[in-house]
């Protein structure tokens, strides 16, 4: 019977052996050492952090960023330094606010905002609601404020009640009119309206509103004039009456800029076609009217067109003299150009 000799497993040397648990003890031991130490101030720090004491929760996170480890296991450091600007947001905020540098504190408050399930956020929520007791809204009403008041209105951080918001809203409405950013402005406008439907500010408001969305309709590409509309009759009874009828499939919303400011809304005519080079002479009398009463004078008019079938309307804008005991019809419809399509454009008949 054939025996097999099987040579002994290599050893490593006693030396060897020894040196490594010395560098496992020299590494290892003061990285577990550092870690419950990280924890240990992490939690500490925390626990300020949550009141709101940020002197003392800076220091401590402090002493976890820059103390020596060869790992994180903890990630400790990392959110030490998210908790610490956090704070320093805080705490430069509180200290603007008590020099009386009001804007530069909101804009400080701003930062804190922006941080999801923050424990400052209530304490920034009262903070600001006694900036806002003490702010003049001349003070506040900059662009660089009014670029923030969404993050503010988002975290529920601005006082809804203060009786100087809703005229800070109506300031950043006009600064950005000032900056032609109509966009922004209209965003403005319409948060005042939903906010503030029974504020004395709001029938200023909502002529702004109509202001600044024609503003913004006229400066689109492929705009349209439109024609002012023919006069059908007197009302008898002095007012000023415009009928409009909508002879297109496509939903359109009218916004009438002037002493009586309306946004209105005609829905699309089911039966009613787009039109190819050649529309009516006349107004086909199909689709959805509206009719809708004036102080008499001159109106800025815009119209935008919303289609069912996901081609472009261009808009269009004009300005219309409506007279005292007038009444007044004007028919849109839809004509396509073949040669341009899918561009539309839009025309009013008699």
């Amino acid at each position: 019977m054939t025996s097999i000799r099987r040579n002994p497993s290599p050893k490593l040397p006693p030396e060897l052996l020894v040196g490594i648990v010395i560098a496992l003890a020299i590494t290892g031991i003061p990285s577990i050492v550092q870690h419950f130490l990280d924890q240990q101030k992490y939690e500490s720090a925390m626990q300020s952090y949550k009141v709101a004491e940020c002197g003392s929760a800076i220091e401590q996170f402090n002493q976890i960023i820059s103390a020596f480890r060869l790992v994180d296991a903890g990630d400790y450091v990392s959110r030490a330094e998210e908790k610490k600007a956090e704070c320093e947001f805080f705490e430069d905020a509180v200290r603007l606010q008590k020099d009386g540098k009001f804007e530069l504190a909101l804009l400080s408050y701003a930062k804190v905002a922006v941080y999801d399930n923050s424990a400052l956020l209530e304490p920034t929520r009262k903070k600001l609601y006694e900036l806002f007791q003490k702010a003049k809204v001349t003070s506040l009403s900059t662009l660089n404020v009014c670029n923030r008041i969404g993050i503010l209105a988002e975290r529920n951080l601005v006082p809804k009640s203060n009786a100087n918001l809703p005229p800070l809203y109506l300031a950043c409405g006009e600064v950005y009119d000032a900056e032609k950013s109509y966009k922004r402005a209209i965003i403005i406008y319409e948060e005042f309206i939903r906010l503030y439907p029974d504020h004395s500010l709001v029938e200023n408001v909502k002529r702004s509103l109509a202001r600044t969305t024609v503003a913004d309709i006229r400066g689109r590409k492929g705009l349209l004039n439109i024609k002012s509309p023919r006069q059908t009759g007197t009302t008898g009874d002095g007012s000023t009456v415009i009928e409009i009828q909508n002879t297109s499939p496509a939903k359109m919303r009218i916004t009438f800029s002037g002493t009586t400011p309306k946004f209105e809304e005609i829905e699309e005519c089911k039966d009613c076609v787009v039109y190819v080079n050649n529309p009516p002479k006349l107004c086909p009398n199909k689709g959805l009217i509206g009719r809708y009463t004036f102080e008499p004078g001159q109106y800025d008019i815009a119209v935008e067109f919303t289609a069912n079938d996901g081609n472009p309307v261009n808009p269009w804008a004009g300005t219309w003299l409506l007279e005292t005991g007038a009444e007044y019809k004007s028919c849109f419809l839809i004509i396509r150009d073949p040669v341009d399509n899918p561009k539309k454009k839009e025309e009013n008949s008699p």
